[in-house]
């Protein structure tokens, strides 16, 4: 059950970097975040296949 906590919050901080995305910043800005977006994601993924 704690894995499932832990996906859930992996999520709603891939949700909330989304969200940071769609604000005008600097494009190395953006490349940063998409690359902590895909590696929540990786997590996140990771937890629920874990879990499972």
């Amino acid at each position: 059950m704690k894995n499932f906590y832990i996906g859930s919050l992996l999520t709603l901080a891939s949700v909330f970097l989304i969200a940071r995305l769609t604000e005008p910043r600097p494009l190395w800005q953006k490349v940063g975040l998409v690359l902590l977006l895909i590696a929540l994601a990786a997590g996140a993924w990771w937890v629920i296949t874990e879990t499972a």
